[in-house]
């Protein structure tokens, strides 16, 4: 990612990627799915730096970002053993923490409201 673009291209970007990722969990193509996953995780931690640089480590958007990463990785792990991966609730995930990046950046800020209920969803074993 270049150091030019802007959050608004970073954010434009995931929402596409998680279509992507979508299509790729509904024809069965983990592999390709956990690529996609892992610019998802590069892009959120390059805008994570720039939030960072900009306003320094305890903003509310970077735990925002954090926060997206942990999602990102917990449906990753999820591909990688084998579970049972429901596309459309993959993509709502991720959606709903892409509003809150959306939200974030738009309001300059973001309340209490985090991730957590998303990412608290363990994975299961069997």
């Amino acid at each position: 990612m270049k150091d030019q673009e802007r959050p608004e291209d970073s954010l434009g970007l995931l929402a596409q990627i998680h279509e992507e990722i979508k299509e790729a969990l509904e024809a069965k193509n983990g592999a390709a799915a956990m690529k996609l996953l892992e610019q998802c995780q590069s892009i959120a931690l390059e805008m994570g730096n720039r939030e960072e640089a900009m306003k320094g480590k305890n903003c509310e958007m970077t735990a925002i970002l954090e926060d997206y990463c942990e999602l990102v990785y917990e449906i990753n792990e999820q591909i990688w053993y084998g579970e049972h991966i429901n596309p459309g609730k993959v993509y709502r995930y991720l959606n709903k923490s892409f509003g809150l990046m959306k939200e974030g950046r738009i309001k300059g800020k973001q309340g209490q409201n985090s991730l957590i209920s998303v990412t608290q969803h363990k994975r299961r074993r069997h």
